[in-house]
């Protein structure tokens, strides 16, 4: 088969649906006795498509080793786990309620360290002004 006979042959595989039966003499002539069906595949995204998932929309599908339509990305591919369900107890609660104090304690403590240092910032901006008042004053006592 050449180049461009392979080229012809998959666009017209490109127009097929999922479970559409094709038959194999387009494939060549060792195929013209055979009929296949396309199971699925993946469309442009590269999301997957499976004969069987009956929604208008795609689905990303939890797929591993061994089922239909699967295959590898690369070495080492990462799994998708499921997600642990954590259960509200009460040593749970307790322990929720005991975060929110102390994030309220720290709160407090820093608001209060905020008006200790603006209080000091003030007095220190009062004393600036007294000092410069009493440079003036003096300027202008002996001048």
């Amino acid at each position: 088969m050449r180049r461009g006979d392979s080229a012809r042959i998959f666009s017209d595989k490109k127009q097929k649906k999922i479970a559409q039966e094709v038959p194999g003499n387009c494939l060549g002539n060792e195929w013209k006795d055979y009929i296949f069906r396309i199971p699925g595949g993946n469309d442009k995204q590269g999301f997957l498509m499976k004969q069987g998932v009956l929604l208008p929309y795609r689905v990303r599908l939890p797929l591993a080793d061994g089922h239909s339509c699967y295959r590898t990305r690369h070495a080492g591919e990462r799994k998708h786990n499921p997600k642990i369900q954590r259960l509200v107890t009460p040593l749970r609660l307790q322990r929720r309620r005991h975060l929110h104090s102390l994030k309220r304690r720290r709160i407090e403590h820093q608001k209060e360290q905020k008006a200790e240092f603006e209080a000091l910032l003030s007095k220190r901006v009062a004393e600036k002004k007294a000092k410069v008042a009493a440079i003036k004053a003096a300027h202008k006592t002996a001048a």
